[in-house]
């Protein structure tokens, strides 16, 4: 098996919908962090920018690290299409595995992912200032959840299965109030 394979999306905004390119390079010795920072552009410590560790997936032979990063230094870039709002699943509980996993889905799990830490991270709240058209664009198109809250077959939102919160629609509980002064901006 070969080493990881660092794969980083760049979000970026295409009049009223938000896009994707991919970039992937090997790990070649150095931190993953690192090869996703020099994929996407990004400088160290630059604080207009959000690079952040999304998932991972194994694809053939080897494993393959994603990263979102916005916004992207080249937004006019060929390659560039549209994030949709389908998310993979698994066939069960036992196996959470899609049996096809597209680079679409893997764009909108990342842009769920954003979606949740400006919820729940203030510096990605703070980074979320500097580029207030793609964050409006995810805020529309993507709640912010946990990954276990996702809505369940031929439902809309998302709810809690079980537990102190089932049957809540709110997957986010205690950082709504983040939420909501992060939503406000």
């Amino acid at each position: 098996m070969s080493g990881p394979l660092v794969e980083v999306l760049l979000l970026s905004a295409d009049r009223d919908r938000l896009a994707f390119r991919a970039r992937t390079a090997g790990q070649g010795g150095a931190a993953p962090d690192v090869v996703a920072r020099r994929l996407a552009g990004i400088p160290a410590g630059a604080d207009a920018h959000v690079l952040h560790s999304t998932s991972w997936r194994f694809d053939g032979s080897r494993i393959v690290l994603t990263y979102v990063a916005l916004p992207d230094p080249m937004r006019q870039a060929p390659g560039r299409r549209h994030v949709a709002p389908d998310l993979a699943r698994g066939l069960d509980t036992t196996n959470p595995t899609p049996v096809r996993l597209s680079l679409d889905e893997v764009a909108a799990h990342a842009c769920r992912h954003l979606a949740f830490l400006r919820a729940t991270d203030a510096a990605v709240a703070d980074a979320s200032h500097a580029h207030r058209y793609i964050w409006e664009l995810i805020d529309a198109n993507f709640f912010p959840a946990l990954a276990g809250a996702l809505p369940m077959s031929g439902q809309g939102q998302a709810t809690w299965g079980r537990g102190r919160s089932a049957g809540t629609t709110d997957p986010i509980g205690p950082y709504a109030r983040i939420r909501t002064s992060a939503s406000s901006i």
